[in-house]
């Protein structure tokens, strides 16, 4: 049996995934209900929890992480200035894709 050693760009990739795969599924849902002359639903329910689960706390647990483990390190580790980085592009990633995917439902602002 072997181990595999998760890094950094692995962890951030697993979690661009499951943002992509929560929010492209609700837009799949969503599209195949408009297809049946149904008002669209699933994309706008799930963009909050997304947003807050994924955009704003994880990201601010990544990018905190990183920032103390980079200053830690004394500057010398990239990973943890990379973990800090994926936190900043996380906090964003939800809305970017949804204007990508051409979504019509908006958070009201904080």
């Amino acid at each position: 049996m072997s181990t595999r050693e998760m890094t950094v760009t692995g962890l951030l990739a697993n979690i661009f995934a499951a943002v992509a795969l929560f929010l492209g599924n609700a837009f799949l849902i969503d599209l195949a209900w408009g297809w049946f002359g149904g008002t669209p639903f699933a994309l706008c329910a799930i963009l909050a929890v997304v947003q807050a689960v994924f955009g704003q706390t994880l990201a601010l647990i990544l990018t905190m992480v990183g920032i103390l483990g980079w200053a830690f390190s004394r500057f010398q580790n990239g990973g943890y200035l990379a973990l800090a980085i994926g936190g900043v592009v996380l906090s964003s990633f939800s809305g970017v894709f949804l204007h990508y995917l051409g979504a019509a439902c908006a958070l009201p602002a904080p």
